[in-house]
């Protein structure tokens, strides 16, 4: 970890790596090639319509996979960078765990108190 910090702090603006662990080049990354990697993780994957994979869906799938596993709102919210709590609320409210606990509390056999 201390090369890569090291290897970055010698290059400004966009830096991007080559896969080798020790050289970065200090080159323009542009969206086009940013915007192809789900793409082809997906075709490498064997994906069914791999055209489909974006960001976007890697995004949605790892806050899902998140909340899934407890994340809290505020967890989703300062990792994802997402303004409002309500965004990250939606998340954890419709997460499994959290579908699964009110399948208990509404099969339940006690009844309500009066």
């Amino acid at each position: 970890l201390n090369s890569i910090k090291d290897q970055i702090s010698k290059v400004s603006g966009r830096v991007f790596w080559r896969g080798n662990e020790d050289i970065f080049l200090n080159q323009l990354v542009v969206r086009n090639m940013i915007a192809a990697i789900p793409f082809q993780i997906a075709e490498i994957l064997g994906k069914d319509d791999p055209k489909s994979y974006t960001f976007h869906l890697f995004r949605l799938t790892a806050a899902t996979a998140a909340a899934d596993n407890g994340a809290t709102p505020q967890q989703l919210q300062d990792v994802f960078g997402w303004k409002s709590a309500g965004m990250a609320s939606e998340y954890v409210s419709t997460s499994t765990v959290a579908l699964q606990s009110m399948a208990r509390h509404l099969t339940s056999k006690t009844s309500p108190s009066s």
